[in-house]
């Protein structure tokens, strides 16, 4: 993308958003947390993608190991890392929950329906559990959600009532955005350098794969036709592929949950600051969709 495009998009954008925070357009106040949600829903579901391939990459590794020989077949051959690790399994739940905090703020931000206002209060309400717990899990420590704390969310959606205008749906989202902040600033610090800090195993993975599947190939091209030499060495180039992106996929992972946070907090300040330079907001909505962009791009490599 030039810097042209580039420039366009954030003029775009900052007009998008900058809607909603000025006192003197009314058309869409809830702009700024409609570019949020969708940006981070999206960011979700890509890294919750790239913990699947992560996985996969595990239990194939381990598949390839017994197609040579050279280990035993056992119910693990066929589990991936997230299967048996509680720790990367609490940082996907995180992440899920995170996700669906996103998409519960977005179905609160257009809700127009009785029943579309319940389900986003319950949403929400689920997704702050599903954080806590998973923090619990991860840390050993309490994220700190209090009674009053829930109360104020459910306080929020409430006063919605039956009146489905944009005012009131902003002040349901300046109410509920503070409030969450915080878990989502803890939440996410404790995930990008949990995230940092440990070992993984996956470019370990790739590499043992990609060994096996190249020594297998070496030894059986002799026998296979034109079509079938050329498939396994397209899924060979496709595992290069993955290999070469391999050591900063988690890294990119980790400073994506930073990213969120910066978003979130950036959404939090735009609503309770009246001196918030909407520019902030722009560029951490960018950050955040040019993340969830690039780990998308990753998983899309890994099937090719």
């Amino acid at each position: 993308m030039n810097n042209h495009d580039t420039s366009a998009r954030r003029l775009v954008l900052a007009i998008a958003v900058g809607i909603g925070v000025c006192g003197c357009a009314t058309t869409d106040q809830l702009s700024q947390a409609r570019q949020f949600s969708t940006a981070a829903a999206a960011l979700a579901t890509a890294t919750n993608q790239a913990f699947t391939e992560i996985n996969d990459a595990n239990s194939e590794y381990k598949m390839s190991e017994v197609a040579l020989g050279r280990a035993e077949l056992t119910p693990d051959t066929l589990s991936g890392v997230l299967d048996k690790n509680n720790r990367l399994k609490a940082r996907q739940d995180i992440l899920n929950a995170l996700g669906k905090y996103a998409t519960a703020l977005n179905g609160l931000a257009t809700a127009d329906t009785t029943t579309a206002i319940d389900k986003a209060a319950t949403d929400l309400s689920g997704s702050v559990s599903s954080l806590g717990s998973g923090y619990q899990t991860l840390t050993g420590h309490s994220l700190g959600v209090s009674r009053g704390d829930l109360a104020v969310i459910a306080t929020a959606v409430k006063a919605l009532g039956e009146a489905y205008a944009n005012e009131k749906r902003y002040e349901a989202i300046k109410s509920i955005v503070p409030t969450a902040d915080k878990w989502v600033q803890t939440v996410c610090a404790d995930l990008a350098s949990d995230l940092k800090s440990s070992p993984g195993t996956y470019q370990t993975d790739l590499q043992s794969k990609y060994v096996a599947d190249f020594e297998a190939y070496r030894a059986e091209q002799a026998g296979l036709s034109y079509s079938a030499k050329l498939a396994r060495l397209e899924s060979l180039r496709s595992e290069t592929r993955a290999l070469a992106v391999a050591d900063t996929s988690i890294s990119k992972v980790a400073d994506s949950a930073l990213a969120l946070a910066k978003a979130h907090g950036a959404l939090s300040s735009s609503l309770t600051r009246p001196d918030y330079k909407i520019g902030d907001l722009v560029d951490a909505i960018g950050q955040l969709q040019q993340y969830a962009t690039d780990i998308k791009t990753f998983n899309d490599s890994l099937k090719k």
